[in-house]
């Protein structure tokens, strides 16, 4: 949850919420050591403005995020058609992008395109930014893990936990 501090604060201008978050709250709450970044790319699916979207983003973070703060980029996880119920019925088989792909398949290409993004910070140490989980290559197989076609259940999120843990305590 968000918790603005009691107090006469100076509140800077801020056109979207991320930048209010980066520019204003974590000025006033304190920088964190580490953040974790997930894109929410399947509710980007129609966005064909997503790769400016992230560009946006990183400059923002790049703008207001002290070095010392190691940003973890996080893509998003598959989705299973077969597993859509009523809910999720009208999105059964819907094909998005020029190329009419289906979710799995076009999240995938939008994780690629970020990832060209991205790719600049991720090799240039001096940003501490870190792409090396691949969660939609973690999870296209597992269609077990995942409750509606999008939603992913208690087995998704311990193994992804287990996956950086291990990660971080054999690099720290």
């Amino acid at each position: 949850s968000l918790t603005i501090p009691e107090g006469d604060h100076p509140w800077r201008p801020s056109e979207t919420f991320q930048e209010f978050l980066f520019n204003t709250y974590l000025l006033m709450s304190g920088m964190p050591d580490a953040m974790f970044i997930a894109f929410p790319l399947n509710h980007e699916k129609r966005n064909h403005d997503v790769t400016r979207d992230m560009q946006k983003l990183v400059d923002v973070i790049v703008e207001h995020i002290p070095r010392t703060t190691q940003v973890h980029w996080i893509p998003t996880a598959s989705e299973f058609e077969s597993k859509r119920g009523v809910r999720g019925e009208k999105f059964v088989n819907m094909t998005f992008g020029r190329d009419h792909l289906f979710a799995k398949d076009h999240i995938y290409r939008i994780n690629t395109r970020l990832f060209e993004v991205l790719k600049p910070y991720l090799l240039n140490e001096t940003y501490n930014m870190y792409g090396y989980v691949n969660t939609m290559n973690m999870s296209q197989t597992k269609e077990e893990w995942c409750e509606d076609g999008v939603h992913f259940n208690y087995l998704w999120y311990s193994n992804v936990i287990k996956m950086f843990l291990s990660i971080f305590c054999s690099v720290y």
